[in-house]
């Protein structure tokens, strides 16, 4: 099975890319190392957990990513091997614990001309994979759901047809 997520190195840093519940691509930062108890102690996960370093400074990152053709063109502020970013794609947090935020110019300026083509000609490669495979793992998460209801079913069948048995028996 394909994985659903990868490590990419950008300039700054790395960024973990994953499909969100939305469907899309997110590239992002981890929260902060060390995290809970039982996380993943992979070299990769702690380089993405370090936030990428723009400018002089330190940002806790979200870049969102669609297919190219996936927004409507007046939104998109940057579009290549494939793959675009919309203006409201760029996010930072201001803090561990924060919420995303649009990002500073400076950054967006940064992820359009620097980050964003390295993520979509590592993305030209294998984005299209990430995406299949979390739609793969959502059907058969729902076909599991599927089957458990249809086993409880025939369990109530079998029950059914039982009493149904000792009540013409009587």
């Amino acid at each position: 099975m394909v994985s659903t997520e990868a490590f990419v190195d950008v300039p700054g840093g790395t960024l973990h890319v994953h499909v969100l519940e939305s469907g899309r691509l997110a590239a992002e930062t981890l929260p902060a190392w060390p995290r809970e108890p039982g996380d993943r102690d992979e070299p990769a996960v702690r380089r993405a957990a370090a936030p990428l370093v723009i400018g002089a400074q330190r940002y806790r990152l979200r870049v969102c990513v669609d297919p190219a053709g996936h927004c409507p063109p007046e939104h998109v502020v940057a579009r290549t091997h494939g793959w675009e970013v919309n203006g409201f794609g760029i996010l930072v947090r201001r803090s561990e614990k924060a919420e995303l935020v649009p990002a500073p110019e400076a950054v967006g300026e940064h992820v359009r001309r620097e980050l964003f083509p390295v993520l979509a000609r590592w993305l030209a490669s294998h984005g299209h994979a990430l995406l299949w495979a979390d739609q793969e793992q959502a059907i058969r998460r729902r076909l599991g759901r599927l089957e458990a209801e249809a086993a409880g079913l025939r369990a109530e069948l079998a029950e059914l047809a039982a009493e149904r048995g000792r009540h013409t028996a009587s």
